[in-house]
């Protein structure tokens, strides 16, 4: 196929995500963590605050296309995140409403997500023994694996198999809310 840049079909080419304050080095980190290559970008993008490029391929590194933009929460989404935390201590119902969305986000398939695939279960395997067993210390408590299932997908001829990693360092602006991160492999679907 070439790279990226080279296809000329529509695709998705990136995602944008956020960081809290002071939380670049952690957001580059749980990446890293996950396999992926962080590149920061600030100076190509004439960026004011870090700007971080995450790449699932490291062979593939178009700063374009395929690929996850990390950057540090604006003065705007802050001032939106204190009124929501503040109402969520003094509301009970939006405590409770807040308290159910955690309980849904153990039925991945119903919560907001992106994926990052791996090239086989080995590989899928080697990262999540790296987050139960190997997670940096800066990590800890900052990230939850929910158990991996194999998923069937007969008309497709393929077995995809998932697992879900929770995630408060990053996220696309709602603290409150999280991260949810699948990740998966692919293979043929075995009789």
């Amino acid at each position: 196929m070439g790279t990226f840049t080279e296809y000329n079909n529509h695709f998705l080419n990136h995602v944008e995500l956020l960081h809290r304050s002071g939380e670049g080095q952690l957001a580059a980190l749980l990446f890293e963590t996950l396999g992926c290559t962080v590149l920061d970008v600030t100076k190509e993008f004439g960026a004011r605050s870090t700007y971080l490029a995450v790449f699932a391929e490291a062979s593939e590194l178009d700063r374009l296309n395929n690929v996850l933009y990390v950057s540090e929460i604006g003065e705007s989404q802050l001032q939106l995140e204190d009124v929501l935390r503040r109402r969520m201590q003094a509301d009970d119902e939006l405590r409770v409403a807040l308290e159910q969305n955690d309980l849904v986000r153990k039925k991945p398939g119903h919560v907001a997500h992106f994926g990052l695939r791996y090239p086989d279960l080995d590989e899928l395997k080697t990262v999540l023994d790296r987050l139960e067993h190997k997670l940096p210390a800066e990590l800890a408590g900052r990230v939850t694996v929910y158990p991996p299932f194999p998923v069937g997908l007969r008309s497709l001829g393929t077995e995809v198999h998932q697992a879900f990693l929770y995630t408060d360092v990053i996220g696309p602006g709602f603290y409150p809310f999280g991260q949810l991160i699948e990740l998966q492999a692919q293979q043929p679907l075995k009789d």
